[in-house]
């Protein structure tokens, strides 16, 4: 999900036929994560309030409603991954709300290992210079809050940068 996720991409799309023919707005909800007995919404906390409280709704309700469309859900267990915190998330009513759907939470902390970010970082690049790796992990792996997405920034940005021998990797990097 994201800010641009609307209710219509939530519930399937709208089904043009329909609205040309007969003037009516209905989802095609044979095509939404309502037809599906799994679902998982990666980053669910980045759509938009309405989505959010469409979602709750339905979720609530076990059926989508819109108008006189009816559906009732065939979801049975829905599982909403987000990169930010409890206290992040419920700055806004609707999605304390909507948390409150899920029994089950989990915060999922880690501590990447060298191996790890070297990993990632030959992955992605796997020409970089095993000189300027080495310093890199040593640096990365002393912070507290390395992650993925941190390390692949740090990589981009020191993959290109010319150091000349005499200095020292660890003060460019910083």
């Amino acid at each position: 999900l994201s800010e641009a996720t609307s209710e219509e991409d939530l519930f399937g799309g709208i089904n043009i036929k329909r609205m040309s023919e007969d003037g009516i707005q209905e989802f095609i909800v044979e095509n939404s994560f309502a037809n599906k007995e799994i679902v998982i919404f990666e980053e669910i906390f980045d759509a938009n309030p309405k989505v959010l409280a469409a979602l709750k709704d339905t979720l609530t309700s076990k059926e989508v409603r819109n108008g006189n469309q009816r559906f009732p859900i065939k979801t049975k267990i829905v599982i909403g991954l987000t990169n930010k915190t409890y206290e992040e998330v419920i700055e806004d009513d609707s999605t304390e709300a909507l948390t409150q759907r899920f029994p089950v939470s989990f915060k999922l902390e880690y501590q990447l290992t060298k191996l790890d970010i070297a990993s990632l970082v030959r992955n992605r690049y796997n020409d970089f210079e095993d000189d300027k790796l080495a310093a890199m992990v040593e640096m990365m792996y002393r912070m507290n809050d390395i992650t993925p997405r941190k390390v692949l920034e740090i990589a981009k940005y020191m993959k290109d940068l010319k150091i000349r021998k005499n200095k020292r990797y660890a003060e460019k990097i910083t």
